[in-house]
């Protein structure tokens, strides 16, 4: 897989097949900058791979929102333990 910046927008969207170096790509995702502020035409950060690469790509940020979301949930739990424990002593 590769970063990849365009220089103008050239219309292109998730899933378009590039040529990059002589070698067939697969643009997984594309980030649209400079609307609002910084170069004088729009960039487009694209991320692309081989065919083969996409199923890596999709494991590796369904395990990363799988942990993102065991993290977001151990800090619920640690935060309403807290409240529950602290409701405790105001009691005594």
């Amino acid at each position: 897989m590769k970063k990849l910046i365009i220089r103008g927008n050239l219309g292109i969207h998730r899933g378009a097949e590039l040529k990059v170096d002589g070698e067939e790509v697969v643009c997984f995702a594309i980030d649209k900058q400079g609307d609002y502020h910084g170069p004088s035409r729009p960039q487009l950060w694209c991320t692309v791979g081989t065919e083969d690469e996409r199923e890596t790509l999709r494991s590796d940020n369904t395990s990363h929102t799988f942990l993102m979301s065991l993290l977001l949930m151990q800090k619920r739990l640690l935060y309403f333990l807290n409240q529950t424990h602290d409701t405790s002593r105001r009691n005594l």
